[in-house]
């Protein structure tokens, strides 16, 4: 017995084996795909920037102490004066590019130098007939160094820092003194002295920055320091006996503020 085939049935079966070979064929190409590995996530160029950023700056100092011993009709008296000054100056800052990056936070390096003229004082007193007055000024040059730990969005740029500095102070000081009695009194003395002291010191500072253009932002932070002090005596050289002591803390706050350029 013959079998017999229309040309519809021949038709037919020729379409489902090619519909089978395609549904094998897809099937295999899925699971080549999900096989292969997946490339490396590469650097974006903006991982590669600098940024400089540079702006005014106010500077604080913790504590600025005068004690000053002079002689009287009855004999000698001490006097201490205490206050603490601030004043302003500028900041520029140079951060690396990232050293190490995981999704939204990153680690970079900041160099920041920093000026300022925490204010001087100055101090008058009559005390039995004798006059006297004194007064300190002094400058701060900073230099800090150190990580920055970075997390960051499209547009808000956050900055915690931690790390050394290098405090230079450069400070002028000068003591008066005047006896008002017989009348009309006697000769105005008065000794002048400046100097320099370089202190190591610590920093934390913490930096917030708006995203204006893809190169420029807006700054805002602050810091504080722990840098020690300086001390100065001044030996009254018309009176055996006589001295200021000038001290000052050079740690404090800073608040800054400027713009940040991306390059």
């Amino acid at each position: 017995m013959h079998a017999t085939f229309s040309p519809r049935a021949i038709l037919c079966t020729a379409l489902l084996g090619v519909s089978g070979f395609t549904g094998l064929h897809a099937e295999e190409a899925a699971r080549n795909t999900h096989a292969m590995p997946t490339a490396p996530v590469m650097q974006t160029a903006e991982q590669e920037h600098w940024r400089l950023s540079a702006g005014p700056l106010w500077r604080s100092v913790r504590r600025m102490s005068l004690r000053r011993r002079f002689e009287t009709d009855i004999g000698f008296i001490e006097r201490t004066w205490d206050t603490s000054p601030d004043g302003l100056g500028f900041f520029v800052m140079l951060e690396s590019p990232a050293l190490w990056r995981a999704k939204m936070s990153s680690l970079t390096f900041s160099l920041m130098y920093s000026w300022a003229s925490p204010g001087s004082f100055s101090m008058a007193d009559e005390v039995a007939g004798v006059a006297v007055s004194q007064g300190f000024g002094m400058d701060l040059h900073s230099l800090a160094l150190g990580p920055r730990w970075v997390t960051e969005s499209d547009r808000l740029r956050l900055s915690l820092s931690s790390g050394l500095s290098l405090n230079l102070a450069r400070w002028d000081a000068f003591s008066t003194q005047q006896n008002l009695f017989p009348l009309p009194g006697g000769p105005l003395l008065r000794q002048d002295t400046s100097g320099m002291e370089l202190r190591p010191g610590i920093y934390v500072d913490m930096i917030m920055q708006l995203r204006l253009t893809q190169r420029w932002s807006l700054l805002a932070g602050a810091r504080y320091d722990w840098a020690g002090h300086i001390e100065e005596t001044h030996n009254w050289p018309f009176v055996p006996g006589q001295y200021a002591v000038f001290r000052n803390e050079l740690g404090g706050w800073s608040a800054f503020a400027g713009l940040t350029y991306r390059f």
